[in-house]
């Protein structure tokens, strides 16, 4: 992971080996949570519209910490609240994300 910068706003940029298959899910759901309120990171498309090139995501950048008071800990259930509401019925991550090969 990189603190990145796009056209001037802090973003993160992040590298792996994961499949093309993995990284449209990811970027998928994170493009559908925001559209509907959520606050998540937001893939950053490149300049011909991909959400990802070659295993590289660049997302917005969030500030925040860990919760530590009832009232933070109240807004985390909140979210997660949210976020199961929000992915009801959303297809399920592709298998080479937690078995490597298996899916191939």
């Amino acid at each position: 992971m990189w603190s990145v910068r796009v056209n001037g706003q802090l973003a993160v940029g992040r590298l792996g080996a994961r499949s093309d298959a993995d990284l449209a899910w990811e970027t998928e759901l994170l493009v559908h949570l925001d559209r509907e309120g959520l606050t998540v990171p937001v893939p950053i498309a490149t300049a011909d519209g991909r959400l990802f090139a070659d295993g590289l995501v660049v997302m917005t950048c969030l500030d925040g910490g860990p919760p530590e008071t009832p009232d933070d800990w109240r807004r985390v259930a909140g979210a997660l609240r949210e976020l199961h509401r929000l992915t009801q019925g959303w297809r399920v991550r592709p298998v080479s994300w937690w078995w490597p090969g298996l899916a191939s």
